[in-house]
């Protein structure tokens, strides 16, 4: 049947095919505007849904947060207003001449860090020049913080409520604090009360804001609602307290653990109540609280907003009816008008052959024919232009395809026949896509056992930390250069490589290419080369004690006697003789001090505190850099070598202050870390140090200082100072402390 009316349409003339074509033409203008207008207007009604809801839930949002905010800010001020009570009754009794002002701090200061404010909140005091008076950490006590911005602020208003973001050390990300402080005139104290604001939210009470959330409505059913990243509905008109976490929609989706999975977005989904024929397509607004976790939505059917399209759409059909009305005369009258001549231009267009566009109307005509005409030249001459155009853009494509293809193949040649081992990895997973030979002769593991799994998981590295410390150091900077790593062999071989890479795009996704050298036979040279170096600065060292040292305390002794026998036979040469004992003299200190720096035997003989004390001392004498050593007992090591690598270590970091830092103080100290670990910290107030000997590079005497400290299995870090300078932590590992007092 549908043959036969195919067929028979073919013997339409063009008057019955140009008047079916332009009805069907206007008739998908009509239909496609009138569709238009009701998309556009269906689209404004739900911008206008959304843009309500959104409202809605923002001001939710700001209700609730302003409720936390204020909840705190009285906390904090409470506590400060009973803290300066406090202060102001041991003033009175100061003035009364009860107390010292001395005893009367120490017992404010008792009563004041005895309190708890939160989990972690504390008091403490300054004064109006930044100075911290009273704190917790005692060591922090008579230290000037005014260089923080909130202190600052605090030094200029004295009293009131302040927010701020603190980052502890150790901590990935700041965290909001709240402050409230009081000002005490006679003793020149800002009394400080200051805590994390999340640890307050307690505080707030759901019966500030319950009926205002609750009269909220939106459209004839819509409501607002509170509830957990757990389900459990904090606030609802009718289900408050019961948990829908494992609710479905009528198509069998979990969207409310879908909206605590966004925590902040949109969602339509259907929904049918008890007593309704079909579900209803209802629209959810959310946004999350973090400090609460909480989401606060609200929501309302789609249909009791569109109510007003329905009228829209009879309309359009009516409008759409009458129009095909007008069409259809108004059709006849054109195509009657158009069937004559456009015969004659079909004859033109028949005798165009297939791929030529060269081909041209000639002849005079007018009205829609002549202008029917033009449009065929211009187009058949568009059409050669296009078509000389895609052939040369097909000739530089074939050319590019060609360069990408050599491209490759060097590539994969160079990735295959590199002396160096590749890998290339996906992104953030980290499972091996591709090896070459090189990499799979270092680790001895076959290629089938390397690919598709993940390089953490096959025991290659001997720290993953060190492969978690490259992908953080790729999220952040995209490449690295020259990282130490260690591995394993498939034989359990423990070598050294120098890892470098970038993240690149390959495959329609982000990959890393990594390129790893493995230097092991290299630092066994190296550190052959330096144990070699060890070896004679020791020798020259001991020479430098053993002989140069007694011939210059002999040649000071004959020189003392015969400065004394010139004292009688010749006085005016004395003074002369007298000046070449002293030069010998401190040539025998200084030969010495050498001696001490090449071989510093003592630290095995006179304990390494004892010796890092004289070096201090002597570094003061000789720079004039004041340089102290702070240590509470004795170090207690397995061997003399890890005593001398810990001394050689604290002389080349003061060494590094003096000749680069421009230090004017330098501090050696003992301290305990909260792992319970000791280090051995050198601090200076000098100019710091360049970021590239931060991140493990600078120069040879850092790498010498770091070989040594990886010898006797401790850790070192260069870090900038909390007040300038440059900070050298050396943490030691399976080191006593012997019990001694302070010093």
């Amino acid at each position: 049947m549908r043959s036969r009316i195919a067929m028979k349409s073919l013997h339409f003339n063009i008057r019955t095919k140009l008047f079916i074509s332009y009805s069907c033409a206007f008739l998908v203008i009509l239909l496609g505007f009138g569709l238009g207008i009701y998309v556009f207007v269906r689209h404004t009604i739900e911008k206008n849904i959304e843009n309500q809801l959104e409202q809605s839930t923002d001001n939710l949002l700001s209700l609730v947060e302003t409720a936390t905010e204020v909840s705190l800010k009285n906390y904090l001020r409470a506590t400060a207003e009973k803290s300066l009570e406090i202060v102001g009754f041991y003033h009175r009794l100061v003035v009364r001449g009860e107390l010292t002002e001395e005893e009367a701090k120490k017992r404010v200061a008792e009563i004041l860090l005895d309190q708890h404010i939160g989990e972690s909140g504390y008091i403490y005091i300054i004064d109006s020049r930044g100075v911290l008076q009273i704190h917790p950490e005692a060591s922090l006590v008579g230290v000037d913080i005014s260089g923080y911005d909130f202190v600052g602020e605090q030094k200029e208003r004295k009293n009131g409520y302040l927010v701020y973001d603190w980052q502890n050390p150790g901590e990935l990300n700041k965290r909001g604090k709240a402050l409230y402080m009081s000002y005490f005139e006679p003793w020149d104290w800002i009394i400080s009360i200051t805590t994390y604001r999340n640890e307050f939210l307690q505080l707030v009470k759901l019966d500030d804001f319950r009926d205002k959330i609750l009269a909220l409505t939106f459209g004839q059913t819509g409501y607002s609602y509170v509830m957990d990243l757990q389900g459990n509905l904090i606030i609802h008109p009718q289900l408050e307290g019961h948990n829908i976490f494992e609710e479905k929609d009528a198509r069998g989706r979990f969207f409310i653990k879908e909206i605590c999975s966004k925590k902040t977005g949109k969602i339509v989904y259907p929904w049918q109540n008890p007593g309704e024929p079909e579900p209803r397509e209802k629209l959810v607004i959310f946004k999350y609280i973090p400090q609460f976790q909480w989401i606060v939505a609200s929501s309302s059917y789609l249909n009791e907003f569109f109510a007003p399209l329905n009228t829209i759409r009879r309309f359009m059909t009516l409008a759409i009816i009458a129009a095909l009305l007008l069409l259809v005369p108004l059709t006849l009258a054109i195509s009657s008008t158009i069937t004559a001549p456009l015969q004659e231009l079909m004859a033109h267009l028949a005798r165009t052959p297939d791929g030529d566009f060269t081909p041209r109307i000639a002849g005079t005509y007018s009205g829609e024919i002549g202008k029917l005409a033009g449009y065929f030249n211009r187009f058949m001459a568009r059409l050669e232009r296009y078509s000389n155009d895609l052939k040369k853009e097909i000739q530089v494509r074939t050319q590019a395809e060609l360069a990408l293809r050599q491209s490759e193949e060097m590539f994969s040649k160079a990735f295959s026949l590199s002396p160096i081992g590749i890998l290339i990895l996906s992104y953030p997973a980290g499972v091996i896509i591709s090896v070459n030979d090189s990499f799979v002769k270092a680790t001895g593991v076959s290629r089938d056992s390397l690919l598709d799994r993940p390089l953490l998981r096959l025991g290659i590295c001997s720290s993953p930390g060190d492969i978690l410390a490259l992908q953080r150091e790729l999220a952040q900077r995209r490449k690295i250069r020259r990282w130490a790593v260690s591995f394993r062999t498939h034989n359990r071989e423990k070598r050294q490589a120098l890892v470098s890479a970038d993240l690149i795009e390959l495959w329609g996704g982000t990959s890393i290419l990594a390129v790893a050298e493995d230097v092991t036979e290299r630092q066994r040279l190296q550190e052959r080369i330096l144990d070699i170096g060890e070896t004679e600065r020791r020798k020259i060292g001991q020479d430098i004690h053993d002989d140069l040292c007694p011939h210059l305390i002999g040649t000071e002794v004959m020189a003392k006697i015969l400065q004394r026998r010139l004292e009688n036979e010749l006085p005016a040469a004395a003074k002369p003789a007298e000046k070449i004992r002293l030069l010998i003299k401190e040539a025998i200190r200084k030969s010495r001090g050498m001696a001490r720096g090449l071989c510093p035997v003592f630290c095995v003989d006179r304990g390494l505190e004892a010796a890092i004390e004289e070096l201090a001392a002597n570094t003061e004498e000789v720079h004039g850099i004041p340089c102290t050593y702070e240590h509470r007992g004795h170090l207690v090591f397995k061997n003399s070598t890890d005593t001398t690598h810990i001394f050689l270590i604290v002389q080349e970091a003061i060494t590094n202050s003096v000749r680069h830092a421009e230090a004017g103080s330098i501090v050696i100290r003992q301290e305990e870390q909260a792992d319970g670990r000791v280090a051995v910290v050198i601090e200076d107030d000098g100019k710091g140090i360049a970021p590239c000997g931060q991140n493990g590079k600078g120069g040879m005497g850092l790498k010498i200082m770091r070989y040594r400290a990886e010898r006797i299995g401790a850790n070192l870090t260069v870090q900038p100072g909390e007040t300038g300078g440059t900070r050298i932590v050396v943490t030691l590992n399976n080191v006593a402390v012997s019990e001694e007092s302070d010093r």
